[in-house]
């Protein structure tokens, strides 16, 4: 588990966040789970990452994540049912044009 808290009084008072709280897999050294608490240190948010496949030769990635925003008590799941690795994308494909649509 890894905490990390705003570094400066400038970071402090600029983020929305007092601390955060990584929770990382041993195996795959991946975060599994992360928890941002506000400016008062009461839980803010938290992510799960569940489901946990081997993509390509070393890299691990999460065919779930859930992500609740804890004091507004909203969930939203997003659930990976078909993933490529490895394929080539063309520059053009992250230009502005085609990201502002």
């Amino acid at each position: 588990m890894i905490e990390a808290k705003p570094k400066t009084a400038k970071v402090k008072k600029e983020s929305p966040y007092g601390k955060s709280t990584i929770w990382l897999q041993k195996k795959t050294l991946m975060a599994v789970r992360l928890r941002h608490f506000d400016r008062h240190l009461r839980p803010l948010k938290e992510m799960r990452a569940t489901k946990l496949v081997k993509v390509g030769a070393t890299a691990w990635r999460s065919d779930e994540l859930m992500v609740m925003d804890i004091q507004r008590a909203h969930r939203t799941t997003l659930i990976v049912k078909k993933r490529h690795a490895g394929v080539k994308i063309s520059a053009d494909f992250f230009s502005r044009h085609r990201l502002a649509r």
